[in-house]
């Protein structure tokens, strides 16, 4: 897949479906995509995905979704890496400025 449909795919067919089928479990969801003209830097990244939850155990909720295993996992297989993705639940953002 072309970097070019990747970002289109991801923005315009996965983001979507999450929020559609899953989004009653999040807080946010947002999507950073890597700028074009960052080409050279460090290759291994196309973006990040941001999703938000009020609790751990909303995440918990959205994880054990049906919809997930059933939606959203499959739409991942077809556009990610999935051994290349990394995840990890982080504290609240603090901002500093």
């Amino acid at each position: 897949m072309s970097r070019a449909d990747f970002h289109r795919y991801w923005r315009d067919r996965h983001g979507p479906l999450v929020v559609e089928v899953l989004g009653q479990h999040l807080a946010g969801y947002e999507q950073h995509h890597r700028l074009a003209s960052d080409a050279g830097h460090d290759e291994d990244w196309d973006g990040v995905a941001i999703q938000r939850f009020a609790s751990k155990e909303a995440f918990q909720a959205f994880m054990e979704d049906p919809a997930f295993a059933e939606k959203v996992a499959p739409d991942q297989e077809a556009f990610l890496d999935m051994p290349r993705v990394v995840w990890f639940l982080a504290e609240p953002a603090e901002v500093l400025v």
